[in-house]
């Protein structure tokens, strides 16, 4: 697969006839946060299907020896327990954490989702199955563990805006993800329609600027309107083909 850079200059290039120079309008950070919002919106699609389990992996992106921080017991006050709770603070939202994978570091063993509401009977189990347990609050991952001397982890799962990442430092100091050298995590069959889209919703910003004489623009929105309908429905179809298949 192609890293973002890569699928930026695609998008960039079809809107610009290949003739791209120095000086075009269009910002390539914005043109990456629309990539990972048509994804997005593909996941979400997907997420409807019978078999999503088994091809959500095409979106992970996965990042080792993640640092995690202690946690002040007032931030997490309705817990009562004698663990670690560990803290790792992301640049962007987690998406599906019935899907994420929080592990000890070089992916050893997991650790166990739930619930933030069902994590303080969980601390009375006589039984504990995992090392111990996590659960996410807006782009927080809180960790509750008995094993000592844990400073960094692994993550495995699907990220709002993968881009962001490098905003994350590993145990190295370097980043964790760089979204223009990297493989960008998508599905190969999506990436066209990705880039239509974007290409569309650029098109029509460059005309809504440029061209608004005679009936030029309103041609121009017109056609850009069919194109993004008939893009619109390759969207709505994701995920009811394979149902139906």
């Amino acid at each position: 697969m192609p890293n973002l850079k890569e699928i930026g200059y695609s998008i960039l290039s079809q809107c610009y006839n290949f003739n791209l120079s120095d000086d075009i309008d269009v910002d390539l950070d914005w043109v990456y946060y629309q990539v990972s919002n048509v994804r997005n919106a593909i996941l979400a699609k997907k997420s409807q299907s019978f078999n999503f389990s088994s091809e959500i992996y095409k979106y992970y992106n996965r990042l080792n020896c993640v640092p995690v921080e202690c946690v002040d017991i007032a931030e997490c006050c309705t817990l009562t327990t004698d663990c670690n709770i560990l803290r790792v603070t992301l640049p962007t939202n987690l998406l599906y954490p019935n899907h994420f994978i929080v592990e000890q570091a070089h992916r050893k063993r997991r650790f166990e989702y739930l619930e933030p509401y069902l994590i303080p009977s969980a601390m009375h189990r006589r039984i504990k199955i995992s090392l111990g347990y996590w659960y996410y609050i807006q782009n927080k991952i809180y960790i509750i563990t008995d094993l000592p001397h844990i400073s960094v982890v692994s993550l495995t799962g699907v990220f709002e805006y993968p881009e962001r990442l490098f905003m994350l430092e590993n145990c190295e100091q370097k980043p964790c993800y760089i979204a223009e050298e990297e493989e960008y995590p998508i599905e190969a069959e999506h990436l066209q329609i990705v880039e239509q889209y974007v290409v569309g919703l650029i098109r029509a910003s460059l005309n809504n600027v440029k061209d608004l004489t005679n009936n030029a623009l309103d041609d121009a929105i017109n056609v850009i309107r069919g194109d993004m309908e008939s893009l619109n429905q390759q969207l709505n179809s994701i995920g009811t083909n394979k149902q139906n298949a």
